[in-house]
């Protein structure tokens, strides 16, 4: 192990030393880097894994993902858990920028990156940072566009007394999919065909309503979190009372005879009907 040590810290030199050294010895120190390179993997119980959580060559993370926010977007990754690092880096370039910036850094393998501009497009790379503070290579860039995401029912009415609903949705262009349900589990909902309005049934019985809607665009990527719209659907009108002033006189075509009906149908209608 100390021989190893020993070779490690040689390629390190070598390595920094491809930038300080004349244009005329770089391709010596290529070469003498690679057969360093060749002896450290022949020592014994020494494997790329070890080069890995030694951090001369972080691979870059993997199937990075974006999900997308009103004015954020959480994107998330994948990398071995047999590589031991200290961070994750985030680098965002903007639509007008040439270059990209380093924009956060965690020990998590997801980030939300907020305050950004909705309908904006942005590019993010990750990139793994070893316990020695080295920095890996970057995985491929990945777009995303944060957008606001919303659904309304009945054009924001607060009742209804019929169980099928209009619900109309805003969402931006490059939207391709939609799935709807009236719980958070989605339990049963399929994707479908994405369209700015949808016939939606409520689930049974009165009471306040909440329909849950997700998202998907052109480049399969899912909105953060559900968006939701509520509404109460009162079907049933239930009559505490009705009073009339008559005292069971039987009255003649001139009387007036008053009647109060108590419904409690805040927002609602409750009727009755009087039959001669």
């Amino acid at each position: 192990m100390n021989g190893q040590k020993k070779i490690l810290k040689i390629f390190r030199s070598a390595v920094a030393g491809f930038g300080a050294g004349s244009n005329r010895l770089a391709p010596y120190a290529v070469a003498a880097a690679i057969l360093i390179l060749a002896a450290l993997l022949a020592c014994e119980q020494f494997t790329p894994v070890d080069l890995q959580k030694r951090s001369l060559f972080l691979m870059p993370p993997t199937n990075v993902s974006v999900r997308l926010g009103n004015g954020y977007v959480v994107l998330s990754w994948d990398f071995p858990d047999t590589v031991t690092v200290k961070s994750f880096r985030i680098y965002r370039r903007a639509q007008s920028e040439e270059d990209f910036t380093r924009v956060g850094e965690t020990t998590n393998k997801s980030y939300r990156d907020d305050y950004l501009a909705n309908g904006s497009r942005y590019e993010y790379e990750v990139a793994a940072v070893s316990d020695a503070g080295v920095e890996g290579q970057h995985s491929k860039p990945i777009v995303a566009i944060p957008a606001i995401y919303s659904i309304q029912i009945n054009d924001g009415a607060l009742y209804t007394n019929k169980r099928q609903v209009l619900i109309k949705v805003t969402a931006p262009a490059n939207t391709t999919l939609m799935m709807f349900a009236n719980d958070s589990s989605f339990d049963g909902a399929v994707w479908e065909a994405f369209s700015d309005t949808k016939l939606w049934n409520l689930s049974y019985g009165d009471g306040e309503k909440t329909v849950y809607a997700k998202f998907r665009n052109l480049d399969d990527q899912e909105i953060d979190r559900p968006v939701t719209a509520k509404i109460t659907l009162d079907q049933v009108a239930i009559i505490s009372f009705i009073e009339e002033n008559s005292n069971g006189r039987v009255l003649d075509a001139l009387d007036t005879l008053h009647i109060r009906l108590g419904a409690f149908e805040t927002n609602g209608r409750a009727t009755a009907s009087i039959v001669d």
